[in-house]
């Protein structure tokens, strides 16, 4: 075995110098089916760019050839030659002789597709290259370790979503899509199968972000359990859940007792008779199959929780619990705690629009709800941090009247109220609950 070499005098600059991983027979490859059939830039035209060419001179032919594309202008040999020409770059690609070499080339146009793939997949070579000696610089660099991991993770993403949709979109493109939407009857909100919830809001929608707030007692974690058990279930995308309160298996014991009828203590006491245990089992096997992910890290950070998401970028996710805020951040003085608070509502909006997926931030509300005669939570008691009226699409309210009077009619009763909803109305929603199997079921017509 050769001697190993300190990591501390390695570089990457011998990597860099070398020649960049690229794929020259590719490359022209494509340049020749463009020049000789008409329909081949087509099928490449969406996904490759000028930029993943290697090669100056060819890639410059691609971008005339995207150009008169774009025109509705042929893409044979004679037309992008003049092209070139009036660009001022024919000598700079080779000028006729070069195209009339790549023309005469014998290549099938029916693999551009492939020869396409080729040239993207070194183009993100390249890119991974670029990143990795910037993560080497990285770490030789001053700063916390956790930032330095949180800006490699970032780097490592961008090379892997760069061909993803993005930028500014024209207006028409936009009218069109919505207007395929409305033809269809599709909604853009993910339904709970809480009838007047979605009713009133149209569900969750992505790229926003839910404040659901209430006082101890008021259920919210069983409500979030809900949210993103229905979502998985019903709209097959990941969701994760994020538990600062309860240990994963609290969490999943609630969704098993939901899902098989059996009573929570039950399942945590292991105190199941034969039928208990066959409900659970299948409750087990149904709920195994759902895009669902707990962490239970009590370190929980908004840069943690914007890692875990890239890593199911793969798997679109559709929904982000937080059970809940005033569990995170370090700060200790009052001033310092709610521009913490402020930042951290702030970066999970942020959150939700970057990868276009809902968030659920459940909150506590102030103490002082409880010397009040009406105990339902108002947008005032969540003033401990402002940024939430200036940040939640939505903020909602949890009050279950059976909590404060047990002998009260409505005490299997939870009032969801709706007390903002930037896009749409307000108003309040009634569920009936029973907490010992974490059930929300409509008032009428069965279970959520």
């Amino acid at each position: 075995m050769g001697q190993l070499i300190p990591l501390e005098h390695r570089s990457m600059e011998g990597l860099l110098e070398r020649i960049p991983p690229q794929n020259l027979e590719a490359e022209e490859a494509i340049i020749a089916s463009l020049l000789l059939d008409a329909g081949a830039i087509a099928r490449v035209a969406d996904i490759l760019r000028p930029e993943h060419f290697y090669f100056q001179s060819l890639r410059s032919i691609y971008e005339v050839a995207i150009a008169l594309y774009k025109d509705r202008k042929p893409t044979d040999l004679t037309s992008v030659l003049v092209a070139l020409r009036e660009r001022g770059i024919e000598k700079d690609v080779g000028g006729r002789k070069t195209l009339r070499q790549l023309a005469e080339r014998l290549v099938s146009s029916v693999n551009v597709d492939l020869y396409a793939s080729l040239v993207i997949g070194k183009a993100r070579e390249r890119q991974l290259l670029q990143a990795a000696s910037a993560i080497a610089e990285l770490v030789y660099s001053p700063g916390e370790t956790q930032d330095k991991l949180d800006r490699a993770e970032q780097l490592i993403y961008a090379v892997r979503d760069q061909d993803s949709p993005g930028g500014a979109e024209h207006i028409s493109d936009i009218c069109i899509r919505i207007f395929e939407r409305i033809s269809t009857g599709q909604s853009p909100g993910l339904s709970t199968g809480m009838i007047d919830y979605d009713g009133l809001t149209g569900g969750f929608f992505p790229g926003e972000l839910t404040i659901v707030a209430g006082d101890t007692g008021m259920c919210k974690s069983h409500y979030a359990a809900t949210i993103a058990y229905e979502i998985a279930k019903r709209h097959n995308r990941a969701v994760l859940v994020f538990s600062l309160e309860m240990s994963a298996e609290q969490v999943v014991e609630r969704a098993q007792a939901r899902v098989s009828g059996v009573n929570a203590q039950l399942i945590r006491d292991a105190q199941l008779d034969e039928n208990d245990c066959g409900s659970l089992l299948r409750a087990i096997e149904h709920l195994s199959q759902l895009p669902i992910y707990i962490d239970q890290s009590p370190l929980l950070s908004v840069e943690r929780i914007r890692a875990q998401v890239r890593r199911l970028h793969n798997q679109k996710p559709a929904l982000v619990v937080v059970d809940y805020l005033q569990l995170m951040g370090t700060s200790s003085t009052a001033s310092d705690r709610v521009r913490e608070l402020d930042c951290i509502v702030r970066d999970f909006k942020r959150l939700a629009t970057e990868f276009s997926l809902s968030v659920v931030l459940l909150s506590q509300i102030n103490r002082s709800v409880k010397d009040r005669n009406n105990k339902r939570p108002t947008i005032h008691d969540l003033r401990e941090c402002g940024a939430i009226e200036q940040h939640a699409n939505r903020v909602q309210g949890l009050y279950r009247d059976g909590y404060y009077n047990p002998d009260s009619p409505d005490r299997d009763v939870v009032e969801i109220l709706i007390l903002k909803n930037r896009s749409g109305q307000t108003g309040t929603v009634k569920m009936l609950f029973d907490p010992a199997r974490s059930w929300f079921k409509n008032m009428v017509g069965g279970g959520a």
